[in-house]
């Protein structure tokens, strides 16, 4: 199992997007330190410090998603941003 810089494991947890107006869904993995509790599949989840990384090696190129956590979407904390801000769905309208 892969660790953290603090040699906390890392948990990959797969979360489907889908945009209101398009049928298609992605699944994107996080990675978040530490084992993600309270989330089933098909649950709305919060993810929260979501942070993008695009990267390049021997030829391939890729993107790689890490987050502070990813929670169930009833226990997250109110956001101060615009609705919707850091938050994705697990399946449903998202």
């Amino acid at each position: 199992m892969r660790k953290d810089r603090e040699g906390n494991p890392v948990w990959v947890v797969g979360v489907s997007i889908r945009q209101l107006e398009k049928r298609r869904a992605d699944v994107l993995e996080i990675a978040v330190s530490g084992e993600p509790s309270g989330i089933t599949e098909g649950s709305r989840v919060a993810v929260v410090d979501l942070v993008a990384t695009v990267w390049e090696i021997d030829g391939r190129r890729g993107v790689s998603y890490r987050a502070s956590a990813v929670r169930p979407e009833s226990a997250a904390p109110a956001s101060g941003g615009p609705a919707g801000r850091g938050k994705a769905a697990s399946g449903g309208d998202a």
